[in-house]
């Protein structure tokens, strides 16, 4: 689905992405000059490009990967089998299997990929598919692979390695806006940030990252929640939907549910009236989520929700009750400055916890 109305500003963009990938202390806005970027997708170049470097100079990461050949001079282990049936010793040679210390793995085959698949779109600055370009030759020891979604859902991050985990997801999100040119020769990169799913699953990473670093003494996170009561046959238990929250947190005395929405109308428009009404199917669903989460803590923790909403323009602040649990209703406009939209997230809700300003 395509948004309309006013771009996020590429600044915003990028701290979306930092907080959603947490890489805030592996980079800044400045080290990789995302406030120069004109497009979301010379954002992604640029990232990506300043990341390659920064690996190139710390040293990729490397692993020992095993080979099979046949040798004049032992090495490794002797493969008897191999030797006999293919008569190697006639020849003076041995089958022998070893390990050999090799930057060709998986993940750099990714990271090489998607850097000939942006220095090759059409819509990518020539100044950072030229630096692309660049990080590419010299990954010259790695295998030239197609970015496909099996090498990305097989990729790992090496322990010790945190920036590839950054780097492999801007791959991803490559991998997923890469389109054909109209042409039918060379390809784009779509601007993600006009592509609701995409932004809705990114608002979210973007809210929980920002709480994780921000908030003190309190545990920020996902949560699998089970249906209070539920009682039958497991296939028909199975027939019950997951309830996972977007974000929740908790300290000892309290847990606060989160539901992040990205959607082009957060509210629904009574005709004729200006007045504004709560989708249904939201309150609903964090109402559920209250409820469950309610009747497995003890009395003496407060359980309380919020509808956080992506939204241009007009602002929503209320919070109401319903029976025991405090529910509050916020949007946050992601075309404001920055420091508007940290401001915003610092003085939610959320009880009993101390926010810390460091970004």
């Amino acid at each position: 689905m395509r948004a309309e109305g006013p771009a996020i500003p590429i600044r915003n963009v990028y701290a979306l992405l930092a907080y959603a990938w947490d890489f805030l202390d592996l980079s800044s806005p400045g080290h990789v000059g995302a406030i120069e970027a004109d497009t979301p997708a010379d954002l992604l170049a640029r990232v990506l490009a300043h990341g390659l470097h920064e690996l190139l100079r710390r040293g990729p990461y490397r692993a020992y990967i095993e080979h099979a050949d046949d040798l004049r001079r032992p090495r490794g282990a002797i493969d008897v089998t191999r030797t006999v049936t293919g008569a190697l010793r006639a020849r003076g040679r041995v089958g022998c299997r070893y390990d050999e210390l090799s930057y060709d793995v998986l993940e750099n085959r990714v990271l090489k990929a998607a850097a000939r698949t942006l220095f090759s779109c059409r819509n990518i600055d020539r100044g950072l598919a030229s630096s692309l370009r660049e990080a590419y030759v010299r990954l010259d020891e790695v295998a030239d692979v197609e970015l496909t979604a099996t090498s990305l859902r097989n990729a790992r991050v090496p322990r010790g390695h945190r920036l590839y985990g950054v780097l492999l997801d801007v791959c991803r999100l490559v991998a997923a806006n890469l389109l054909p040119e109209e042409s039918g020769q060379g390809f784009r990169l779509r601007d993600f940030t006009r592509d609701d799913d995409q932004m809705a699953h990114l608002f979210e990473d973007f809210v929980r990252g920002f709480l994780q670093y921000h908030l003190n003494d309190a545990r920020v996170g996902r949560e699998r929640l089970g249906w209070v009561g539920a009682s039958g046959e497991p296939a028909a238990l199975d027939l019950l939907p997951r309830m996972t929250t977007d974000v929740s947190v908790r300290t000892p005395e309290s847990c606060t549910i989160l539901e992040t929405k990205f959607v082009r109308r957060p509210f629904r428009e009574l005709e004729g009236t200006g007045r504004q009404k709560l989708r249904s199917d939201h309150l609903y669903q964090l109402f559920a989520y209250l409820k469950n989460t309610r009747e497995r803590e003890p009395s003496s923790v407060t359980v309380d929700g919020i509808l956080l909403y992506a939204s241009v323009g007009r602002g929503v602040s209320e919070t109401l009750t319903l029976g025991t649990n405090r529910i509050s209703v916020r949007t946050l406009d992601l075309t404001a400055s920055w420091s508007e939209i940290r401001a915003a997230l610092l003085t939610l809700p959320v009880r009993r916890s101390t926010m810390l300003a460091s970004m």
